[in-house]
């Protein structure tokens, strides 16, 4: 996209920060100045980073120092999460409900039952925890390029065909693979 194109809000991908990440992970996530949606035990790393905060999201009512430390991202929103729900499936509510179509996650692990089912329908999810990105696809086959060498993780039994169409244990070449499992899967591939 070229600097004179206009990026409406929710076109972007949404970024929800809920484990410690580095800015040099997060900052290409910035690049088109997505809502932001902080946990509240992250938001000193994220105020360090002098970024626009959109959302923090709370188990408490707001207090006084918090307000205060904020008052410079105005405007925002302080929503404290419900008692039943975790800050992964009120940050996603969230997003539903503001008709987003996708969000970058930053998780201390990811674990695919974690991420509620119903989400990964409406939202387009892709997660970033310990040195991994993990994302979903909606159909059993998922045709994508990869460069050689790639490591991949399954969460299910997914088998791979090479460039060639032969099936391989792993990527050792690069070029667009073909991964098929019995029903829709999460991949993971470990950043460089």
């Amino acid at each position: 996209m070229s600097s004179h194109h206009f990026v409406r809000d929710e076109q972007e991908p949404a970024i929800l920060i809920l484990d410690t990440v580095s800015f040099e992970l997060i900052g290409p996530l910035l690049e088109w100045v997505p809502t932001v949606i902080v946990d509240v035990a992250q938001l000193p790393l994220a105020l360090s980073w002098g970024i626009k905060i959109d959302i923090v999201l709370l188990d408490e009512v707001p207090t006084d120092e918090l307000i205060t430390q904020l008052m410079h991202q105005a405007p925002y929103q302080l929503i404290v999460k419900q008692t039943d729900k975790t800050a992964l499936e009120t940050g996603l509510e969230i997003l539903k409900s503001t008709h987003h179509h996708a969000v970058n996650v930053i998780l201390p692990e990811f674990v695919p039952k974690r991420i509620p089912l119903e989400s990964l329908h409406t939202i387009n999810i892709v997660c970033f925890a310990a040195g991994w990105r993990y994302y979903y696809s909606r159909s059993n086959t998922l045709k994508k390029w990869f460069l050689a060498q790639t490591e991949l993780r399954f969460f299910d039994q997914v088998s791979i065909k090479d460039p060639h169409g032969d099936n391989v244990e792993k990527i050792s070449q690069e070029g667009l693979h073909v991964l098929c499992a019995q029903s829709p899967f999460w991949i993971g591939e470990r950043l460089h």
